[in-house]
């Protein structure tokens, strides 16, 4: 019965030194196809379109921008704004 405990006990430590030491599986990092990096050097795809549209080139004038921005905005979208760009 000793024996058969401390077979048993060798075992037990043998796994679990293998799972502290790693296992062969290695975590993969997981990449998402369908998210796009917005961050380009100098901008923000806000949008996702993949061009620098003018409202996000932060070398136009504020006006320019504001005006695009609110080119390319719905009805809903500009209500959701809370009526802060008919004030501009």
């Amino acid at each position: 019965m000793n024996k058969r405990i401390r077979k048993n006990t060798l075992t037990v430590t043998a796994l679990i030194a293998c799972l502290l030491i790693g296992s062969p599986v290695q975590a993969r990092k997981t990449t998402f196809p369908h998210k796009k990096n917005i961050y380009k050097k100098g901008w923000i795809d806000f949008n996702k379109n993949g061009k620098k549209d003018i409202y996000e080139d932060p070398s136009q004038d504020i006006q320019k921008r504001v005006d695009d921005l609110l080119s390319q905005m719905n009805v809903d979208e500009k209500n959701l704004s809370g009526g802060y760009f008919l004030w501009l």
